[in-house]
C-alpha cells in the first residue's frame, strides 16, 4: 500500500498494522489538521492499516472512524477508503451531504461564482411538527419522515443543485446559477414534497417547511454569512406563518 500526499507523523510508517485501541491512542495523539486518515480492514491480519489522503478531518469524523473500527473488528467487516470517506462526509440517515460537506461544496461553488459572475441562491428549511412526530411516535417514525421529505427535495432541485442535512430536521440547499425569476417556480416544487403525508406502517405523518433564501452576493461574500442571513429569514417566515420568506 502506498502513502498518499500529506505530512505524515514519524511514528506512523508504510505497512505499520495497528489494533484499534492502539490507533485510538494515536489519533488521539496526532493533529486533526495534519491529515485524514482512513482505515482498511486487513483480513490476514485482522488489523488495520493506516493511510493518509490530503484533507483534514474533524473531531466528529475521527470519532466516527475510532467507532467503525471497533464495529469492524467485532463483526469481521470489511471497508475501502472509498466508503470511509463517504461516512465522513455524509449523513448515515439521509444519505444527503453532511454540514461539513455542505461547507466544503458550498465554498466551490461560491469561488466559481465570484469568477464567473454567477447568482447563488442559498436556502435553509425547517421542519415544522417534526418535534411532535418524534415525541408522539418515538424516533424510528421521526428517521422515517426525514428520509422520505430527503428524497422527494432531491427529485424537485437540479443535478447541479446541493441539499444537505444540517442537522437534526434542518436541511439546506445551494442553488448555483440560477435565474431570480426561476427562484418562486423552484421554491413552491420544493414546498409540494410536502403537501403529501409520509406514510409510516399504518401511519400518515405531516410536516410543514419554513424557508428561509439569501442571494449571494446581496446578502453575503461567504456561506457562514449567506446562511446566517438564510436562517434569520426562515425564523422570519415562522414568525409570518407562511412557508417561506425571501427579500427581493
Amino acid at each position: 500500500m502506498k502513502v498518499s500526499g500529506g505530512e505524515v507523523p514519524p511514528f506512523f510508517k508504510e505497512g505499520f498494522f495497528f489494533t484499534s485501541e492502539e490507533l485510538t491512542h494515536l489519533i488521539n495523539v496526532c493533529s486533526s489538521t495534519s491529515a485524514i486518515i482512513s482505515v482498511l480492514k486487513d483480513s490476514k491480519y485482522r488489523r488495520s492499516l493506516v493511510l493518509y489522503l490530503k484533507r483534514p478531518l474533524s473531531k466528529d469524523a475521527l470519532l466516527l472512524i475510532q467507532t467503525l473500527l471497533t464495529t469492524l473488528e467485532r463483526e469481521d467487516l470489511s471497508f475501502g477508503v472509498k466508503e470511509l470517506e463517504y461516512m465522513a462526509y455524509h449523513d448515515p440517515l439521509t444519505g444527503l451531504p453532511n454540514r461539513r460537506y455542505f461547507f466544503e461544496l458550498g465554498n466551490r461553488y461560491l469561488d466559481l461564482a465570484k469568477r464567473e459572475g454567477k447568482k447563488v441562491f442559498v436556502l435553509f428549511v425547517d421542519l415544522a411538527g417534526f418535534k411532535a412526530i418524534n415525541d408522539t411516535y418515538g424516533h424510528l417514525s421521526g428517521d422515517e419522515v426525514l428520509k422520505t421529505v430527503s428524497k422527494r427535495i432531491l427529485d424537485r432541485v437540479r443535478r447541479s443543485d446541493v441539499v444537505a442535512r444540517y442537522g437534526g430536521d434542518e436541511f439546506t440547499i445551494l442553488l448555483y446559477d440560477m435565474k431570480e425569476e426561476y427562484l418562486k417556480s423552484l421554491l413552491e416544487r420544493i414546498l409540494s414534497t410536502f403537501r403529501e403525508p409520509v406514510r409510516v406502517e399504518n401511519k400518515h405523518l405531516s410536516v410543514t417547511p419554513n424557508i428561509g433564501v439569501a442571494r449571494f452576493p446581496e446578502d453575503g461574500e461567504n456561506l457562514e454569512e449567506l446562511l446566517k442571513v438564510a436562517d434569520m429569514r426562515m425564523y422570519k417566515a415562522k414568525e409570518m406563518k407562511v412557508p417561506y420568506f425571501s427579500l427581493s
